[in-house]
């Protein structure tokens, strides 16, 4: 057949057989479709582009649309540690999404997965693009908490909580009363938190930290107690010299007063 054939084209090819008894020529037709144009693998909603998870199963959303019809439809990442497939579909529905569990995937960051297709024509196709993902299994872990634990003469209690995770998330630090029920709580961002509680009254309280990461894993600090016990200030008193003032009674000054008999003798007394 002369010329050239688009990428999807149908013609006819017509076939002139001869009777031999008959002695005449019998026209025939056939109808040929030429299918040249590659199916569209496609990766679904699941899991996300750099998809943090702390379960080593993930679920994979997949499919393949085709002008005609797909054939295999096949999952392939990395994390075998080759590049490799995975899983396949061998009986796909065109433009209809397969989901797949994959289990066992070892803990490790920047793992790679991708999506490859054929149709019927013998066209085959990969995803335009590969999405990443990290299993996470190990939660943060405190570096450094300090605080003002055991009994303190203030109205505040200042924390500052440092954790690490490679896919840090955020910090929290939580402040209970004497009854363990949650009066403050404040959240950072990142490995660090510090928190100033002010305007406390005096008593008991319990302070405690978690840390979480992006893929779900958490981890908490021990409680600890904190007392404030604030006395009130005490009273500024002088005391004067004991030889000029009597601390119980205001000076007097003695009097000569006759004794009351006929004797010539006197006596000093105080009225």
């Amino acid at each position: 057949m002369a010329g050239n054939l688009s990428a999807f084209d149908v013609w006819v090819c017509e076939v002139q057989p001869y009777d031999i008894e008959a002695g005449v020529a019998k026209n025939s037709s056939s109808l040929t479709v030429l299918d040249k144009i590659a199916p569209v693998p496609i990766p679904g909603a699941n899991p996300v582009n750099d998809f943090n998870s702390s379960s080593p199963t993930i679920s994979f959303d997949l499919s393949c649309s085709d002008n005609v019809a797909p054939q295999y439809l096949e999952l392939w990442g990395n994390w075998t540690g080759i590049w490799a497939k995975s899983k396949q579909n061998a009986s796909a529905t065109n433009a209809t999404t397969w989901t797949i569990n994959v289990s066992l995937i070892m803990e490790a960051q920047g793992l790679i997965w991708g999506v490859w297709c054929n149709d019927t024509s013998g066209n085959s196709n990969w995803s335009s693009v590969n999405r990443t993902f990290n299993i996470d299994l190990t939660g943060p872990y405190f570096v450094d908490i300090t605080t003002s634990s055991g009994t303190n003469q203030q109205t505040w209690i200042e924390a500052n909580v440092t954790a690490f995770d490679i896919n840090r998330d955020s910090v929290t630090i939580f402040l209970y009363n004497s009854s363990r029920e949650l009066i403050f709580k404040d959240i950072g961002s990142g490995n660090n938190n510090e928190a100033n509680f002010t305007s406390l009254p005096h008593g008991f309280y319990f302070l405690n930290a978690t840390a979480n990461d992006t893929a779900g894993n958490i981890n908490a600090t021990d409680t600890i107690p904190i007392e404030l016990n604030f006395a009130p200030s005490k009273p500024n008193i002088t005391v004067p010299d004991n030889s000029t003032y009597s601390p119980f009674c205001p000076q007097q000054t003695p009097k000569t007063i006759p004794y009351p008999t006929t004797s010539a003798f006197f006596g000093l007394i105080f009225p």
